[in-house]
C-alpha cells in the first residue's frame, strides 16, 4: 500500500510546499545576530524521485545571514531529505517498511518503481538503521514520547507509520517525515 506513494508526483509537490513554509518561517525569524536571512539553496542529487519531479528535488532550501562578519547558514528542517542520505526521505521510509525481510522480489519491485536498481545492501542498511540505530539515539527517545502509541523497534519503520492512527497512507508518511525532519536537519541522523 505504501509503495504506490513512491510514484506520487503530487506528494512530492506537497513535500516541497512544506519545506518552503519552513524556509519562510526561518526567514521571518531572522538570524541570531539580528541580521536578515537570504536564500542560499544548495544543490542535491537525490535518487528515487517520481518521474517528472526531478527539478523540485535538486535544491536543498537554505538561508544565509546578510550581515558582514556573520554570514551564518540556516538550513531549516526538511521533509524531502533524510539527513545526508542520497535517496529521498520518502524512499528511505517506504522501502524499509517491510515485514518478512528484504527479498529479491521486493528489491526488484522497488528498482522498477524507482526506475533504477537499488542495492540490496543499501536496503539492509536502512532497515538496520531504523531498527537498531535510530531507536538508540537520544533524539529519538525524545520524539517517541510525542506518539500516542508504542512503536515496535523490530517492525520499524512500518510500526512508526502505523502509529499515525486514523490517517491514510499518504498522511501517515507525511507524519513520519515531519516527525523525523528535526533529526534529519541536525546531526541526529
Amino acid at each position: 500500500m505504501y509503495h504506490q506513494l513512491l510514484l506520487d508526483r503530487e506528494l512530492v509537490g506537497f513535500l516541497v510546499r512544506i519545506d518552503q513554509e519552513a524556509v519562510a518561517r526561518a526567514r521571518m525569524a531572522g538570524c541570531g545576530c539580528g541580521g536578515v536571512l537570504h536564500r542560499a539553496d544548495y544543490p542535491r542529487k537525490p535518487k528515487g524521485e517520481p518521474a517528472g519531479t526531478k527539478a523540485s528535488c535538486e535544491r536543498r532550501f537554505s538561508l544565509c545571514c546578510a550581515t558582514q562578519g556573520c554570514r551564518k547558514r540556516t538550513t531549516p528542517a526538511s521533509v524531502r531529505f533524510l539527513g545526508r542520505r542520497v535517496y529521498l526521505g520518502m524512499v528511505v521510509v517506504v522501502a524499509a517498511a517491510v515485514e518478512g525481510g528484504i527479498t529479491l522480489g521486493r528489491v526488484r519491485l522497488l528498482g522498477e518503481m524507482l526506475g533504477q536498481a537499488v542495492d540490496r545492501r543499501t536496503l539492509e542498511r536502512w532497515v538496520k538503521w531504523w531498527r537498531e540505530e535510530l531507536p538508540q539515539s537520544p533524539s529519538w527517545k525524545g520524539l517517541r514520547g510525542r506518539l500516542g502509541t508504542a512503536v515496535e523497534k523490530a517492525r520499524m519503520p512500518l510500526s512508526l507509520l502505523e502509529a499515525f492512527v486514523g490517517m491514510g497512507a499518504q498522511e501517515r508518511l507525511v507524519g513520519v517525515l515531519r516527525l523525523l525532519a528535526p533529526l534529519a536537519s541536525g546531526h541526529g541522523i
